[in-house]
């Protein structure tokens, strides 16, 4: 009877992992990879397809309405705050050294972390994303953490279209499996359980050779 109670929980497990089916990002990224995925219920809130859409951003949580908000406000002349430097003079770097040329993606990611270490500070590298049900996984190019709970995602393009993907639903599907890797943490984590339940607010930035995308 032991036998077959093994048996059945493994097969109960490949069962779940079929049903919450979801191939790697940079594949679902792919022409035709996300297009049958997204017509499933529920499909990833991402706008593509149009019907694809969910609350307003600033509606689910506050951060991002005040992001929105800070967005369209000047930063002060006297930058009277080092955050302020900091902002400017990453702000200018992106602008002069994005526009260079790069051979590799991993040279212009390297070049965007230049840029941005005074702001951001380091960020960690090839971060993997591994639920427990799921057949694949994900991997960003960098993440931001904060108290070990994942805040930031970023992908890097050495240019627009390179890769043979949408940067765009590529970190959409990251998400994705950033949220089903929390899932598992909050069983027994209850902060994770708490970031969760406020929404699990995360920036989402994909750089596509000069181009940055929020």
């Amino acid at each position: 009877m032991d036998i077959y109670n093994e048996e059945f929980e493994t097969f109960s497990k490949l069962i779940i992992k079929l049903i919450h089916y979801m191939p790697s990002p940079s594949s679902f990224a792919k022409p035709g990879g996300w297009g049958p995925i997204q017509k499933k219920d529920p499909p990833i809130l991402c706008f593509r397809p149009a019907s694809a859409t969910g609350l307003p951003l600033c509606a689910l949580h506050d951060v991002f309405r005040q992001f929105q908000c800070e967005t369209s406000v000047l930063l002060p002349n006297d930058l009277a705050t080092a955050e302020a430097v900091a902002a400017r003079i990453a702000a200018s770097r992106l602008c002069l050294e994005m526009a260079d040329e790069f051979q590799k993606e991993d040279e212009r990611g390297e070049a965007f972390d230049s840029c941005v270490a005074d702001l951001l500070g380091e960020m960690e590298r090839q971060h993997i994303l591994r639920p427990k049900s799921a057949i694949h996984h994900g991997r960003v190019d960098r993440c931001i953490k904060e108290r070990g709970i994942v805040i930031a995602i970023r992908e890097d393009k050495v240019e627009s279209g390179c890769g043979g993907c949408d940067a765009y639903m590529q970190i959409a599907a990251d998400y994705h499996f950033l949220v089903r890797v929390l899932t598992d943490r909050a069983e027994t984590n209850p902060e994770v359980d708490k970031f969760l339940s406020n929404g699990a607010p995360c920036f989402m930035v994909c750089v596509l050779g000069t181009y940055t995308v929020h």
